[in-house]
């Protein structure tokens, strides 16, 4: 799909950029793109300088770590609650993270030096971006304490419930060796999961996709890790 300018219904299914006011958005919407990104797209990897901010719309990225044998793990997942790219506003211009497409749809991408532009022009911009960056410093803390105390089918249910707060419906485009990537652990590990939540009667599974039966008995089935990831970025868009 070639890009596209955004439009301002597009903006508004992203929570940062919803809290941008009108004046902000117009000086914005002409240097950003709509782009379709496809599953396993890396939007960039460690050390490489970013071109781009990206709010995702409908589409969720996986903040990873990656160890020298080629394992790592997510410390964080965003979409329509964040951005991608948060070295454009620091002094630090290189990526220092992987950031990859895990579920696909629409991001809306804005060049790295106009945000930084913006950022250092206007405060009221500059505070969005600072709240949503202690958000984001918030989730990797969280995650790695979630890594290291919860099981592997409290933290299946997490990933599940969080992936459906990003995206629309209860179907999700999700597979076991997806979720193992997120997690860094087996594949089996992960299967071992989705049966009992499926025996629970609160998920089904079939060519790739999940379906969530039972949001409710599901955040039951998950460690606190959910709800604290998800207030804290509700506070941040001033939901709360």
């Amino acid at each position: 799909m070639p890009a596209q300018n955004a439009t301002t219904d597009e903006r508004v299914r992203n929570h940062v950029l919803t809290q941008l006011s009108r004046s902000q958005w117009d000086l914005l919407q002409p240097h950003s793109e709509m782009r379709s990104l496809k599953r396993g797209k890396p939007l960039s990897s460690p050390g490489e300088h970013g071109t781009w901010v990206v709010f995702p719309i409908d589409c969720i990225f996986s903040l990873r770590c990656e160890l020298a044998d080629g394992h790592g793990s997510e410390f964080a997942m965003v979409g329509n609650e964040g951005m991608v790219g948060i070295s454009a506003f620091t002094s630090v211009e290189v990526q220092p993270a992987d950031a990859m497409v895990q579920c696909p749809g629409r991001a809306l991408s804005v060049r790295s030096s106009v945000m930084r532009l913006m950022f250092d022009a206007d405060p009221v911009f500059r505070c969005v971006v600072l709240r949503y960056m202690q958000a984001l410093l918030n989730t990797a803390s969280q995650t790695a304490a979630c890594y290291r105390h919860h099981g592997i089918e409290q933290q299946v249910a997490r990933v599940l419930l969080a992936s459906h707060d990003r995206l629309d419906g209860t179907l999700l485009p999700l597979t076991h060796e997806v979720i193992a990537g997120m997690l860094g652990v087996r594949r089996e590990g992960v299967t071992e999961a989705t049966n009992a939540l499926r025996r629970d009667g609160l998920i089904e599974y079939a060519r790739g996709r999940i379906h969530l039966l039972d949001l409710r008995g599901l955040a039951d089935h998950a460690c606190e890790c959910y709800a604290q990831i998800r207030d804290k970025y509700r506070r941040m868009a001033g939901e709360d």
